[in-house]
């Protein structure tokens, strides 16, 4: 599904939906979401400010219950990506569902 919007230069918001339900599939098994530790949690969000520099920025927090610590990232969308998808007077939709792949992609490694 990747390769497609890399080939097409285009996410719409269907792919868009879909890509992000598969990235949520590996918590939804007991064998990588172990229950016996408290689940790590994460918030993400987007914002898209008009007249703002940046206008489109991603952002997450992670926490976790057990140790207390407190992680967060963020990432401003270039505008090569926004110019690649379908024209919309608003762009809220998009920025919100590539919040949670670029949180997986920052803590891939978190354990």
């Amino acid at each position: 599904m990747i390769g497609q919007v890399q080939t097409s230069g285009k996410l719409t918001p269907a792919l868009a939906a879909s890509l992000v339900g598969k990235f949520g599939f590996p918590c939804s098994t007991q064998e990588l979401c172990p229950t016996s530790s408290p689940p790590i949690l994460v918030y993400t969000d987007a914002s898209d400010v008009p007249g703002r520099s940046p206008q489109r920025v991603l952002g997450a927090i992670l926490f976790q219950p057990g140790t207390g610590k407190l992680f967060y990232t963020s990432w401003t969308v270039p505008q090569y990506l926004v110019q690649k998808w379908l024209p919309k007077k608003s762009f809220m939709g998009q920025p919100e569902l590539l919040a949670a792949p670029m949180e997986l992609h920052t803590w891939a490694n978190f354990a």
